[in-house]
């Protein structure tokens, strides 16, 4: 079982690896040609967007992981299917047809001035067109298609940074010609993997099945928009209180602190929609267990390996103006993993149907986190804004755990997982104790400290078997990663 899922993991991370190369790739020529006030217009308009999208029921998608394996019968789990895509469509009609009339009036609210009305235009339908593309990522995922996610996610990575090259750096089109190239991106794979679904299942439409979406999706949309506020709720905090300029530094910060969360990512594209399945089987107590201390391990080490690494990657990869942002991303990779825990542990209320109890933990986080950031960001700014997303955080996985062992109990592995939070702090601890000044002398330092880091998890935490089998399961996975897409699909 751990063989597949890190298998599956392997196809999906292509995409993402992918994706935070060229993201990492491109950071020398965005931020030649945008300027960090146009770095925090972008994240303003991407919490407009967002905001909006959850309202308006981004998540319909994930409902196929629940009424498709309660269907009965193929019939109707291709209605199902079937029924899903075409809601989406409906909503994200209506956002992109609602997007025109009212995109001056968000501006003014969001902007204080009506100049960026084009900008929001653009950016609420290229929203609506991934909303699509994203209900049909979902049923890519369900049905097992690794390899066709991961061919359309870079299509649509490779149209958008292409395109977005040329109309920035060709055309001088600055933030206008990215926002235009994502539309295009979005849009055209958007088309391709909505006709291949319906070309898949047929076109079929349940309208009592169609309601009890909608309902199924609602508590995910709030749950959703709870977690948005703790993703990007600072900046509407910040912008009152720090100059654009700021908000872009934070924004490079936030981006790669994420990068524990895109770790994250390939192995929560395969787990969240096989959850239900893996719990239910006969090993499954075990396996979700496991799953969890091995995480843990992986993405506890991303950090580590974030926090040794953040300031040199800053100091070599973007001007002084963005250097601010290397002291910010380690706390923001700590949030984020607290983050990825949290959701791991929300599997069992996938498993389990229970939708509410995402609700309430996300909910909870949202609330505690919005009093932290009228607190604390007046008070402390930037620092305000990172301290009370690690509060967030923290409290959503808190309360997850508690939540989901009510649902179902789990004896974890507590002795493991304290092992790998001591052995982190120690390195780190000693890390910036003996950090020299020079980035290349801390690049040397890092590497050298990663390495002992890397043995000290090896032997401490891990057991002989586990070693081995390890061994074995990296080798299989890097011969899936390096063929990046796999010829054959895997059935549900």
């Amino acid at each position: 079982m751990f063989r597949e899922i890190l298998r599956k993991s392997a196809t999906y991370s292509v995409a993402i690896v992918v994706s935070r190369i060229i993201g990492f790739a491109m950071l020398p020529i965005y931020t030649r040609y945008l300027s960090p006030a146009d770095y925090g217009v972008m994240e303003l308009l991407d919490v407009t967007v967002n905001v909006i999208g959850l309202l308006a029921g981004s998540r319909l998608g994930q409902a196929l992981f629940y009424f498709y394996f309660a269907a009965e019968g193929e019939e109707a789990r291709r209605t199902c299917i079937s029924t899903t895509l075409l809601a989406t469509v409906l909503v994200a009609t209506g956002l992109a047809l609602a997007a025109l009339p009212a995109a001056g009036a968000l501006s003014s609210l969001v902007f204080g001035s009506a100049q960026y009305a084009f900008f929001l235009r653009l950016t609420l339908v290229t929203f609506a067109c991934s909303l699509v593309l994203e209900s049909g990522f979902c049923w890519m995922r369900m049905m097992g298609r690794s390899g066709q996610y991961v061919r359309a996610a870079l299509a649509n990575l490779a149209i958008s940074v292409c395109l977005g090259v040329v109309l920035l750096a060709g055309f001088g089109m600055g933030l206008k010609g990215l926002l235009l190239a994502g539309l295009v991106a979005s849009a055209g794979v958007a088309a391709y993997v909505l006709w291949s679904a319906l070309a898949a299942n047929g076109v079929r439409l349940d309208r009592s099945l169609l309601l009890r979406i909608f309902l199924y999706s609602l508590p995910l949309g709030v749950s959703g928009l709870s977690v948005f506020v703790i993703h990007y709720g600072d900046r509407i905090f910040l912008r009152s209180q720090v100059p654009l300029s700021q908000i872009g530094i934070y924004s490079l910060a936030y981006k790669l602190g994420m990068a524990i969360s895109f770790l994250h990512a390939p192995f929560s594209l395969h787990w969240m929609a096989r959850v239900s399945a893996v719990v239910r089987s006969p090993d499954g107590h075990r396996i979700y267990v496991k799953a969890l201390t091995y995480l843990t391990v992986v993405l506890t080490s991303a950090a580590v390996f974030l926090t040794m690494f953040a300031r040199p990657v800053v100091f070599l990869l973007t001007t002084p103006a963005f250097h601010g942002a290397a002291a910010l991303a380690p706390w923001i990779g700590l949030a984020y993993l607290f983050r990825s825990l949290g959701a791991h542990l929300q599997g069992a209320f996938t498993a389990e149907g229970k939708p509410n109890a995402e609700l309430r933990a996300n909910g909870l986080g949202g609330i505690v986190c919005l009093i932290a950031y009228a607190t604390l960001i007046p008070l402390f700014k930037l620092w305000g804004a990172v301290a009370a997303t690690l509060i967030g955080f923290l409290v959503i996985l808190v309360y997850s755990y508690w939540e989901a062992q009510r649902l179902r109990y789990y004896r974890f592995e507590y002795r493991r997982l304290l092992q790998t939070a001591g052995i982190a702090v120690a390195f780190v601890s000693c890390f910036h104790l003996l950090r020299p000044s020079g980035v290349l002398a801390e690049l040397a330092t890092g590497v050298l400290a990663m390495v002992l880091y890397s043995c000290a998890i090896i032997f401490g935490v891990f057991e002989r078997e586990e070693r081995v089998a390890g061994v074995a399961a990296a080798r299989s996975a890097l011969k899936n990663f390096h063929a990046a897409v796999p010829v054959g699909e895997v059935a549900a």
